[in-house]
């Protein structure tokens, strides 16, 4: 894993520098399957400035909250920081039929990249690019981020990862 990638994550989601941000709260909860927050001298980006670098102006809904998560993931990857960070996107689906978003890690390790998806998930919503009244997960499973909807955003995905559709794991 490279720590250049890293640190381009990291410029692009944090301040470097000690100044004052009014960070939007979000209705929706989201968690990651890794414990922990930033320290706390580190002060999150302001999301507007991360959407204006990673050009994003449009506002992404879907019949699913998975959907939705896969069309700005896959709006983001256009940017070279996120497309270095994260591979690609893959619909799938639990035992019960529940749809998520696959996210491969291509040069982050699985517990940055968890958590780096989470705050950009969270900054998404506070600025209107992800549009759902979903709480979601950053769930890591394997060498991959997987993104789902779920109340609380407490653990409910039943069973293995499958491409939607399918019967076979994707996992």
């Amino acid at each position: 894993m490279l720590n250049v990638t890293d640190n381009k994550v990291y410029d692009m989601l944090f301040e470097r520098e000690d100044k004052e941000l009014n960070v939007p709260k979000i209705p929706n909860r989201i968690v990651s399957s890794f414990r922990g927050a930033p320290r706390k001298d580190l002060k999150l980006a302001d999301p507007k400035e991360v959407f204006k670098r990673l050009g994003i102006k449009s506002s992404f809904t879907s019949e699913s909250a998975a959907e939705a998560v896969r069309d700005l993931i896959n709006a983001a990857r256009r940017h070279d920081t996120i497309q270095i960070a994260y591979g690609d996107t893959t619909m799938v689906q639990d035992n019960e039929g529940k749809k998520g978003t696959l996210i491969a890690f291509k040069q982050l390790d699985p517990k940055n990249g968890t958590q780096y998806m989470r705050i950009l998930l969270i900054n998404a919503i506070a600025v209107g690019a992800l549009r759902t009244n979903d709480d979601l997960r950053a769930q890591h499973v394997g060498g991959y981020v997987l993104v789902y909807p779920t109340k609380g955003g407490k653990p409910s995905w039943s069973g293995p990862v499958k491409p939607a559709g399918k019967k076979k794991e994707a996992v």
